[in-house]
């Protein structure tokens, strides 16, 4: 059984200790499940994913498909 006060007392006791730095932000588990999802992704060499916003927002991200044949090529 895990004991949830010893859990919160341990990241009152990281974030205390973290000496004037940034507080570690806590990802929600759709940043994990994307995260994870992107890590495992293998695009065609006519796809490219861009984060706009940068590495830290992954839930926005832009996607671009290319045709590498047809009349839209």
């Amino acid at each position: 059984m895990i004991k949830l006060f010893s859990v919160k007392q341990k990241q009152k006791e990281a974030a205390e200790s973290a000496n004037g730095r940034a507080p570690v932000k806590k990802q929600s588990p759709g940043e994990l499940r994307v995260q994870k999802d992107i890590s495992e992704l293998n695009l065609a060499k006519t796809t490219s994913i861009s984060f706009p916003n940068g590495k830290d927002n992954l839930l926005n991200f832009e996607i671009t498909i290319r045709p590498d044949e047809g009349y839209y090529q």
